[in-house]
């Protein structure tokens, strides 16, 4: 019945869409139904498309069937009574112009073409000379931006006769995961399984800036295309289509950036860019995939944080007016006109930087400190401009990827082993490319094998996910530092080869900057679960908290040194028992490689084991 059921469909649209507008063989259709840019324009991988969206689709087989799907399109797009589509209900060629080009210009098609009022002004109002993909650099603050993010911005035109052409005037295109007001502990599965539908989705650029520049403090780095007009035009036509589905949202793979490459697939049929991304799709990587391309990127510049705006200020200031900043800052109305430009500045960028920390909407005192402020400038009449320290941009960090190889001594035995992990930046790390004092790990397996008396092979370590975020206690951010961790680990204290158990730790502290020597004091907790415990303590378990101070010491841009020192008191689950944890480590990197000799123990009242080794890593 099904067979019978395709046979009629193909043979009535077929039929329908050869006879509405020009004859074209079986042979043509089939062709072009398989052609690169028609199963682009459909989102196809693997034999499906990607698409959710029922509208996105003319056929009720498209999904899975390109020629089906063309068939229905050419037959929609010459019918004058075809159903309107998607949530404007438009008639066929306006909600798929793309679409609608291309297959007019392959099949010379002879149907008339639709007035697409809404379309027409959509494109109009965007005016559009460059694409240009922007990175908004990592934020430790939210779970779904520590990787970075990437979205589109329209260049456009200069509006009227204004010059230098304001770019926060553009418009944003993003794609971006629908999630609860207020998600809970089910965001991260929901995330991970694809429980959230996607949309692509249309804002002012000053919008982006403001919650990414000003209220985040993430730097944006934009990476304009080389496209033609005629590339530009086919893009947007398919940025319109994006109107009638949605996508499943997976965070690692189809998220925000691997559905960009989708777009840009079809603004340059010649980039292969999906296809270089299986198991993740990092928003970082998924921009060294675009820069790598021959003469794909016409420009890359920064648009600092405003934070990074207020530092560097503060930076270029003498020592007294950096004292009148401290003062006046939490007390604008002892501002006055004998202040420097440089003072102001800072403290009018201060001052946008706490309103836009608060939730609540400006009252009348601070509106009228921040006229005070504006009244003050005007009559300072000192232009000052600020020196951006060079920054480099996060293409040129090391691969997200690691592999390594390992050989050591634990106690008096001899090992070697290696160390995997997919994804994405440790503290000992290179920092160029990434935030400083910051880490996030995923999948790290650590496995070695005894090479001594006798050959004895282990899990050491597996790593579910440690994240941690130093960032220096300062006088303009106060934050706390943090960090956590869980997994499975061998509890090397207690001297058992080949036992492992499930962990989870963490901490909240202070971090200060001394001398670009990052010092932190956490107070940490521990819990621990493991069969391996039977006979060694009281039960399966142990916890307890804990103190951890450590220092990370950058002494160049390829060398680092980190030392940490903690003491765990465990308390249940046990008889009260002290762990003293030391570690040394220190990390050379050369290229897209690392050099790095570690040295820690484990010391309790009843045993003392003491651990070096020395690996090569490999970033991809």
């Amino acid at each position: 019945m099904f067979l019978f059921t395709r046979i009629l469909f193909f043979s009535l649209f077929f039929l329908a869409a050869a006879s509405a507008a020009v004859a074209f063989s079986d042979e043509q259709a089939l062709k072009i139904s398989r052609s690169a840019y028609w199963l682009r324009l459909l989102h196809y991988r693997d034999g499906r498309s990607e698409a959710d969206g029922a509208d996105f689709f003319m056929s009720p087989i498209g999904k899975a069937d390109p020629k089906a799907e063309l068939l229905a399109n050419l037959a929609a797009f010459s019918d004058p009574h075809a159903r309107g589509v998607g949530p404007l209900n438009q008639p066929p060629q306006c909600a798929f112009p793309e679409r609608y080009r291309f297959l007019k210009s392959e099949l010379a098609l002879q149907s008339e073409d639709h007035s697409c009022k809404e379309f027409s002004e959509w494109k109009t109002r965007l005016h559009a000379r460059s694409i240009v993909v922007v990175y908004a650099a990592a934020y430790m603050g939210s779970p779904g931006s520590m990787f970075g993010h990437t979205f589109l911005r329209i260049d456009s035109e200069p509006r009227g006769h204004s010059s230098p052409k304001n770019d926060l005037l553009d418009y944003a295109i993003s794609f971006d995961a629908v999630t609860e007001a207020d998600p809970g502990p089910e965001y991260i599965f929901k995330g991970l399984f694809g429980l959230y539908p996607g949309y692509f989705n249309i804002n002012p650029y000053y919008l982006k800036t403001n919650n990414y520049t000003d209220i985040d403090s993430r730097d944006l780095w934009e990476y304009q295309l080389n496209l033609t007009p005629d590339q530009i035009d086919h893009l947007l036509n398919h940025i319109w289509e994006m109107g009638t589905t949605y996508f499943k949202y997976y965070f690692f793979i189809r998220n925000c950036s691997y559905h960009l490459l989708s777009l840009l697939e079809v603004a340059n049929p010649i980039w292969e860019l999906r296809s270089q991304f299986h198991a993740s799709a990092i928003p970082i990587d998924t921009v060294k995939a675009l820069t790598s391309l021959p003469d794909a990127v016409r420009s890359v510049q920064v648009r600092p944080s405003l934070l990074r705006v207020i530092s560097t200020r503060i930076s270029q200031m003498s020592s007294e007016e950096r004292a009148r900043f401290y003062t006046l800052r939490d007390d604008i109305s002892q501002a006055s006109s004998h202040d420097s430009s440089k003072t102001l500045d800072a403290l009018m960028d201060w001052q946008k930087f706490k309103a836009l920390a608060q939730t609540k909407s400006a009252d009348e005192a601070q509106s009228q400190m921040d006229r005070k402020l504006l009244l003050l400038r005007a009559q300072n009449l000192t232009s000052d401009s600020i020196i951006i320290e060079k920054m480099v941009s996060p293409d040129h960090g090391h691969g997200s990827a690691k592999l390594a190889l390992l050989a050591g001594a634990e106690g008096a035995d001899n090992f070697v082993g290696i160390e995997a992990r997919p994804a994405f930046q440790d503290l000992l790390g290179p920092d160029l490319g990434y935030l400083p004092q910051s880490e996030l790990v995923l999948a790290r397996l650590r496995a070695s094998t005894v090479v001594s008396n006798r050959s004895i092979s282990r899990i050491d370590e597996f790593t579910f996910a440690e994240v941690a975020n130093l960032e220096a206690f300062s006088g303009l951010q106060k934050k706390l530092s943090w960090w956590v961790a869980s997994g499975l680990q061998r509890p090397i204290d207690l001297k058992c080869v080949g036992c492992l158990d499930a962990y989870l730790q963490g901490g909240v502290g202070v971090t200060f900057l001394i001398q670009k020597m990052n010092w932190s004091f956490l107070a940490t907790g521990h819990a621990e679960y493991s069969s391996a415990f039977e006979g060694t303590m009281d039960r399966f378990y142990r916890m307890g908290p804990g103190f951890q101070a450590s220092l990370l010491w950058p002494l160049s841009n390829n060398w680092k040194v980190r030392t940490r020192g903690e003491v765990i008191q465990y308390l249940a689950g046990t008889k009260s028992l002290s762990l003293i944890k030391s570690e040394l480590s220190v990390s050379h990197f050369v290229g897209p490689y690392d050099i790095r000799g570690e040295w820690s123990s484990y010391q309790t009242i009843l045993t003392q084991v003491q651990i070096v080794d020395i690996n090569l890593g490999w970033y991809f």
